[in-house]
């Protein structure tokens, strides 16, 4: 009789042991597929940033040429200006 009340305890026990392994388990794959999320996530963020920094860098680039282009325009009116002073 003292065994199988020792059996029994260690059944129980060895069910609430399952049960929460059962339980872990489910919260592990709760917190995996949320991880993965999350790194998609990040991924994505990544892809746009990268993206966007190439296209600043484009736009850097094209204010540049326009910049350069402006300083010529203004060289040349500066120069039409200074003939135009000496023939007054």
């Amino acid at each position: 009789m003292l065994i199988h009340r020792e059996r029994d305890a260690f059944e129980r026990k060895l069910a609430e042991l399952r049960a929460e392994n059962v339980e872990l388990k489910g919260l592990l794959g709760t917190v995996v597929r949320r991880l993965d999320q999350q790194r998609e996530a990040i991924a994505n963020i990544e892809a746009r940033a990268a993206a966007q920094s190439k296209r600043l860098t484009e736009v850097k680039a094209e204010l540049r040429s326009e910049n350069e282009i402006l300083r010529h325009q203004q060289s040349e009116i500066e120069q039409r200006y200074v003939a135009l002073a000496q023939h007054l």
